[in-house]
């Protein structure tokens, strides 16, 4: 055979097959729609407890003082949600029944998947320290209102004293703020969250009688139609300050998007090839 024949003949053997190069990108299009189109697993609840801030004290809403449980570019606590109890008020004595009840004072901004409620109702409130006003901007300087405190004699050990009802479109993963303040009124000595499907999982406060706003954390994952309970544990027949709570959702990576762009890597490779 001549050279240009062999030439040809080799030539004619290393272009790509038309047919399998259709076969194999249509087999790449259905692989990429069929993992944008897979669902969910459907996991269970996880909740855990992350920490206590008692250093933050009243700027939980500005933006320069450093914070050491924010999540993502957060630099202030409750970006996705609030609850702040009796705010702005001197001592008073009212039926506690719902967030919006206008003798309180209570401010609430919560996000459409979560709906906060008392257990019993009956509270009696009054005046704590001042703190941040989350109705104002955040920003370096926020001006203060006087902090709102819940409180109730508790019988010996843990009693339930709020729910926090998760809807179905609730992040798969928030970190819930628990504001603490014990002004006034016994030492706490650990908060308990639970839900279905999970651990009662329990955060150690170790608040005294010391005027000091402490923000209790737990990160709650798969909490979608969940209710869970807030419970508060002290030493014996005594009380607890409640001044309100926080709602931050957590950044997911993005696993669908990087593994997505693997396999697009993986086609311009193939193409290049080609």
């Amino acid at each position: 055979m001549n050279p240009k024949a062999e030439n040809a003949l080799e030539n004619k053997n290393n272009k790509p097959n038309k047919p399998m190069k259709k076969l194999q990108s249509a087999l790449l299009a259905a692989l990429i729609t069929g993992l944008a189109a897979v669902p969910a697993a459907k996991a269970s609840l996880i909740i855990s407890a992350v920490g206590v801030d008692s250093a933050t004290k009243a700027d939980w809403r500005t933006t320069n003082v450093t914070k050491p449980y924010t999540v993502g570019a957060n630099t202030i606590y409750g970006t996705d949600g609030y609850v702040a109890m009796n705010t702005g008020k001197t001592a008073i004595s009212t039926s506690f029944t719902n967030l919006e009840n206008a003798a309180t004072g209570t401010l609430a901004s919560l996000p459409s998947w979560a709906t906060f409620a008392a257990v019993n109702n009956g509270w009696s409130t009054f005046a704590g320290p001042g703190f941040d006003d989350p109705t104002l901007t955040p920003g370096p300087s926020v001006g203060n209102i006087t902090s709102g405190l819940v409180y109730r004699s508790l019988t010996t050990g843990s009693t339930a004293l709020f729910t926090l009802a998760l809807g179905a479109n609730t992040p798969a993963d928030v970190r819930i703020g628990f504001i603490h303040n014990g002004v006034g009124l016994s030492p706490l000595t650990s908060m308990t969250l639970s839900g279905t499907g999970s651990s009662d999982t329990s955060a150690s406060v170790g608040g005294a009688n010391d005027d000091i706003i402490r923000y209790v954390f737990f990160d709650v994952q798969n909490g979608a139609n969940q209710t869970l309970t807030l419970s508060y544990n002290v030493p014996g027949t005594d009380n607890y300050g409640f001044s309100g709570l926080t709602l931050d959702v957590v950044p997911e990576p993005s696993t669908w998007a990087m593994l997505l762009g693997g396999v697009g890597l993986l086609a311009i490779w193939r193409r290049r090839r080609a």
